[in-house]
């Protein structure tokens, strides 16, 4: 990761870790180059687009021996990766699909997990699974639960 990332946060008291949170913002500058290049393509609007992160954080915070955060963030959630409570476990999992009105911010409070991804895909796709069976289910009832279109 470039420094200039790190320096970004390096003299900020609030910050327990620059490298981490310089990360983060790493990320969120290419999931915006990405999105620019698929406009600059002409496939935006009909592209399904996935932003999600594996198990919980694993640093930006320090924890007491309870596994509540004392110092940093986790979105208020006890505990980090690895740890069996919410902040072991819950991640982000944002999709975007202008064409398929997937295009608009919704919250679902449904546990869900990464087998349902692929049957998710399939389903709004409108394709047929093949004869193999996914584990998961799709998702598509909940991504439109709350849609006004």
């Amino acid at each position: 990761m470039p420094q200039e990332y790190i320096d970004i946060y390096k003299d900020n008291p609030d910050v327990i870790n620059p490298e981490f949170y310089g990360m983060i913002t790493n990320i969120d500058d290419n999931v915006g180059a990405l999105r620019e290049r698929l406009e600059a393509l002409g496939i935006a609007d009909n592209t399904v687009l996935i932003y999600m992160t594996d198990n919980g954080t694993a640093a930006g915070m320090a924890m007491d021996n309870n596994h509540f955060i004392t110092d940093g963030y986790n979105a208020g959630m006890r505990g980090r990766k690895g740890s069996p409570y919410n902040g072991g476990h819950r991640v982000p999992f944002f999709i975007h699909w202008k064409d398929g009105k997937l295009n608009e911010g919704s919250d679902i409070g449904e546990i869900a997990s990464f087998t349902d991804i692929m049957p998710t895909l399939l389903d709004l796709c409108s394709i047929d699974p093949p004869h193999q069976a996914f584990d998961g289910q799709s998702l598509k009832p909940l991504l439109y639960s709350n849609r006004s279109n």
